[in-house]
């Protein structure tokens, strides 16, 4: 196992300074009104530091509510509902020499709330509660590149037997060979309990509780052999909360569970769910885990921080809390925003 670093973790690691990360893709949507979604691939100073040009609009493309983002190789998917909640994934990939964006309909599905995406199975699939339905749905598609098998209608995650009602978006990772969720009831009487299951390509869990309350946003990454989770509190406060999940057999049911935390980093606060992107440094095969979050203050500007240090939880820590872009190019936002690693090669 490796100990906590105490080198900057916005700059290169283990004091290589031509180590390069790689670039993130942001998606985001405005502020207020502006439904208009944007988007910017990180860049890197000549000292490694991050850096966020300026935003660009994502074509004509609307939202509703927040963005989800994946990198799939070279290419890039960003989903979205449109604002009269008709899922949209707009594409960017190197079309005849050039990256291009273009966006389709998901299957004629709709949602109003963020959707989120992931690969499993060889496959990408988006995640979403209904449009005035608290219960969740999937779509898939098969491929990814040139023409592109088309999305599938809605079927809905887990059986009659599993009531997987959510108040928000539902927060998705890959590992171990399984899909898993993890998502805030809409149940009243749980009390804004964080709930979780998996897909084993087969079958889904039955849904378990864990011993963690959320307003509506969860964010999960697979990180260094555990899953780091992300939310904000539940009741009477913005602060972010942390924790590790781990596999737990109970019953004969495989499921996440608490096993570190909640973990309350007590510097940092969020007005809406943030989101966590894990990117890889080309030279050494090392991964930096980054979590990107709209501010509490009126500006609604996005920051962002490093997850410095390794399991257990108690010796890491989010570090060095930054503004996305600078002066008057600072990017801001209402809802959820989509970020993903990003091998660009213009």
């Amino acid at each position: 196992m490796r100990g906590r670093r105490t080198a900057n973790p916005f700059m290169s690691l283990g004091g290589n300074m031509t180590a390069t990360l790689q670039s993130i893709m942001l998606c985001h949507r405005g502020v207020g009104g502006d439904d208009q979604i944007y988007w910017s691939i990180s860049a890197q100073d000549a000292n490694n530091n991050i850096t966020w040009p300026t935003r660009q609009p994502l074509g004509e493309c609307h939202s509703l509510s927040g963005v989800s983002v994946i990198s799939v190789g070279d290419v890039v998917f960003c989903a979205f509902a449109s604002p009269d909640g008709v899922l949209y994934c707009a594409r960017y990939w190197k079309k005849n020499g050039t990256y291009q964006w273009e966006a389709e309909q998901m299957g004629g599905n709709m949602t109003d709330r963020t959707p989120n995406l992931l690969v499993y199975g060889g496959k990408i699939w988006c995640i979403h509660r209904g449009y005035g339905d608290d219960r969740l749905f999937y779509t898939t598609r098969s491929s990814w590149g040139g023409d592109a098998a088309p999305w599938t209608a809605d079927i809905q995650v887990g059986t009659d037997y599993v009531p997987h009602a959510s108040c928000g978006p539902a927060a998705v990772v890959t590992g171990d060979g399984k899909l898993r969720i993890a998502y805030t009831t809409s149940d009243s009487s749980l009390n804004s309990q964080v709930m979780t299951l998996s897909y084993d390509g087969t079958t889904w869990s039955r849904t378990y509780g864990m011993n963690m309350q959320s307003r509506s946003t969860i964010s999960i990454q697979w990180y260094k052999g555990t899953i780091l989770c992300v939310w904000p509190m539940a009741y009477g406060s913005n602060q972010i909360q942390t924790c590790t999940l781990d596999k737990v057999t109970s019953s004969g049911q495989d499921y996440l569970d608490v096993i570190t935390g909640p973990f309350a980093n007590q510097t940092y606060e969020t007005s809406d769910g943030p989101t966590l992107v894990q990117v890889r440094h080309m030279t050494d095969d090392d991964f930096v885990l980054y979590m990107i979050y709209r501010e509490t203050a009126q500006q609604a500007r996005l920051l962002y921080s490093a997850w410095q240090g390794a399991a257990p939880i108690q010796d890491s820590q989010w570090v060095n809390e930054r503004v996305v872009g600078q002066g008057d190019q600072v990017h801001n936002d209402y809802y959820e925003v989509g970020a993903a690693p990003f091998t660009y090669t213009p």
